[in-house]
């Protein structure tokens, strides 16, 4: 899908809410890395259509609404078309759902009877009323805390003494190697 040469894995999760998930991930230097969380309708198919990912979602009785997710490689991003077939798709500016709510909380879904609406400028923020705090004062340095005693188990148990050296061989002791003059 991203054509870059990465392998790719689309993974579909229904949840126990009856909620489902499609996730598209990419293996980069030993990484998974998520490009794509989308939740979608129960009951969707999805296919890869050359390097577009095209999910189609039963958004009411009649409706079906089509999303198809093309990767931008300069953004590093998807983009994302949205087309609706069946009755609803003669309202403008309206996405069908089977029952006129929204399936995923804070995102409402206009249904085919709702009424248009404009769009309206996001209000200007609060004012803060409390003066900004003084930054706190440095706390004095901590003690480690003592480690806990080790159980008996964890002790390494004695070594037992080497043999000494067979009686006709000489025995060779490792010293430290030392550069030869000359």
């Amino acid at each position: 899908m991203t054509n870059d040469g990465h392998d790719e894995l689309l993974v579909a999760v229904q949840a126990t809410d009856q909620r489902s998930y499609l996730h598209v991930y990419q293996a980069r230097d030993h990484r998974v890395v998520p490009l794509l969380a989308l939740p979608v309708q129960t009951g969707f198919r999805a296919e890869t259509v050359g390097q577009d990912l095209v999910v189609d979602e039963p958004t009411g009785p009649n409706d079906d609404t089509k999303t198809t997710f093309q990767w931008k490689q300069d953004l590093g991003a998807f983009d994302r078309q949205i087309s609706v077939s069946g009755p609803s798709a003669a309202v403008p500016g309206c996405l069908p759902d089977a029952d006129g709510k929204s399936p995923w909380p804070g995102q409402g879904l206009p249904s085919a009877s709702a009424t248009p609406s404009y769009a309206q400028p996001y209000p200007e923020p609060p004012s803060r009323t409390k003066p900004p705090r003084a930054p706190a004062a440095p706390s004095p340095p901590r003690a480690p805390a003592p480690r806990p005693p080790r159980p008996p188990w964890h002790r390494r148990a004695p070594r037992p003494p080497r043999a000494p050296c067979p009686p006709r061989a000489p025995c060779r002791r490792r010293l430290p190697h030392r550069p030869r003059a000359g």
